[in-house]
């Protein structure tokens, strides 16, 4: 048998072994999976941030349907871990990070079946299992390396809040008394960095000027905050809402462009109030508050 044949038949039966597990996750049902509460506003605030990100979310999101339909319960509640460890990774879910491991580990094992067309078929023994298990294990080690950061950086702060808890309730505080105390310091100090203002004694306001930092949620605030329940025109009302926000939250910008981020974010936000029954559509193009 030639060296070309040997080479042609071992790229088959590399496709063939990756190929039919491929179609047979690809036909399994999918799990419903939820993306609400803290990990959806991750997953928002990290495709607002990164372009990227955000063009290969879709596929993410279908890797993970793929995948959750044969992931194991008990693999499932390890990667879960790791992701909760990790301040909810971009919003991801076990699924989802599983998905990207096998798109990872299918990608550089074909790389690795392509080496060995064109070095030999020896080459395909060696790089590709190598290849293979190394790309599975990429997104792994970056989640692990944000899990590892995140708990070196509360390691670090958690023993000066100890000590501010021990130090009220050694003066005669309770533990809500020192609990308050602590926030109110950690408040003050907020406040000292920029991060809050004090409109008034006692009420503190967080400053946001990034509109990349704001969810779908926080954008519905604004309309629910600035609009009332007479009908206002819908550029006039997400305007409204953008000057609200400035005003209340610390939002920045110099002036509203169409189809921007702050116009975008509010445009999208007024669509799901309106799927969700909060605003009604006059039909004249104009919308109003429930």
């Amino acid at each position: 048998m030639s060296h070309v044949t040997l080479r042609w038949a071992v790229l088959g039966f590399v496709a063939l072994v990756t190929g039919l597990p491929s179609f047979w996750v690809a036909s399994r049902p999918s799990r419903a999976t939820s993306r609400l509460g803290m990990r959806g506003k991750k997953r928002q605030q990290a495709l607002l941030r990164s372009p990227t990100w955000a063009s290969a979310e879709p596929f993410v999101r279908w890797m993970g349907a793929r995948v959750n339909g044969v992931l194991p319960p008990e693999n499932e509640a390890r990667i879960d871990d790791l992701l909760t460890h990790a301040g909810d990774w971009r919003g991801l879910t076990a699924d989802e990070l599983a998905g990207m491991m096998v798109a990872c580990g299918v990608a550089l094992g074909l790389l690795g079946s392509l080496l060995g067309f064109a070095f030999g078929p020896r080459a395909i023994v060696i790089a590709c299992p190598i290849l293979l298990v190394s790309g599975a294990m990429i997104p792994w080690l970056v989640v692990d390396s944000a899990k590892v950061t995140r708990l070196r950086t509360i390691n670090r702060t958690l023993p000066n809040v100890i000590d501010l808890l021990a130090l009220s309730m050694s003066a005669g505080l309770d533990f809500p008394g020192a609990v308050r105390q602590l926030v109110e310091q950690v408040l003050e100090a907020g406040v000292a960095q920029g991060r809050f203002d004090k409109p008034k004694r006692n009420q503190y306001r967080a400053i946001r000027p990034d509109p990349r930092e704001y969810s779908s949620d926080d954008w519905i605030m604004c309309l629910t905050s600035a609009l009332d329940q007479s009908p206002t025109e819908r550029e006039a009302a997400l305007r409204f809402a953008a000057y609200w926000a400035a005003s209340n939250t610390g939002l920045a910008f110099s002036r509203l462009q169409k189809g921007g981020a702050i116009l975008g974010g509010l445009d999208a936000a007024l669509e799901l109030a309106l799927q969700r029954g909060r605003f009604v559509d006059d039909g004249s193009g104009c919308v109003r508050k429930v």
